[in-house]
């Protein structure tokens, strides 16, 4: 389950709020660093925040797009998380060879995190450098690494319309909420396809 938090991320590039020029090294001297066992989720909303703290649950070691895992896999799913977030060093690449599925409860396909892997994987993509803090030798150092510049929620949504429309998607009410569960691997391979064949 993505457990990403967002907010622990380079002050100079938040947007809601956008804080004063003047702030921007003291907020990141004083940042908290990021701990896998007690750094809050971030506009992820209470199922993964609560999934995160429950008892045998690994999270993988991304400031700012971690994943927790629970199971019999589940260390193997999170271990190794490289810089960037949903490249070929994340928990999402475990997940496409283990023909892991995706489920979305209650939310669109503007919230599939696979497809970002789609991404990393389509030769169209732009990648832009970005700050992450780094805990190296005891102290937080702000370093340098390349991440993709992500898809926003209408071509998410445009994709995923697109791959329903030809792949096994099973929707069903959980609860109240419309869910959606889905092959990892055939969203990724679709997605990067779908990106090639945009430009």
């Amino acid at each position: 389950m993505p457990t990403q938090s967002g907010d622990v991320s380079d002050p100079a590039e938040w947007r809601h709020p956008v804080i004063p020029v003047d702030w921007v090294d003291e907020v990141k001297r004083t940042m908290p660093t990021y701990d896998p066992a007690i750094t809050p989720t971030w506009r992820m909303g209470t199922v993964p925040e609560q999934f995160r703290t429950m008892p045998s649950v690994f999270r993988s070691n991304h400031p700012l797009g971690s994943f927790a895992a629970l199971g019999a896999d589940a260390e193997r799913i999170v271990a190794n998380h490289g810089d960037q977030r949903i490249g070929e060093w994340s928990p999402a690449v475990p997940l496409y060879d283990l023909a892991g599925k995706v489920l979305l409860v209650g939310v669109g396909y503007n919230r599939n995190t696979c497809f970002h892997l789609s991404e990393y994987r389509s030769s169209s993509t732009k990648l832009v450098p970005e700050l992450m803090p780094l805990v190296v030798d005891g102290k937080v150092e702000w370093t340098k690494i390349s991440e993709i510049e992500f898809m926003d929620d209408g071509t998410l949504n445009r994709l995923g319309a697109d791959f329903e429309q030809t792949h096994e998607v099973v929707v069903k009410t959980i609860g109240s909420a419309e869910s959606r569960l889905f092959s990892v691997r055939e969203c990724v391979d679709f997605g990067t396809e779908w990106l090639e064949r945009q430009n």
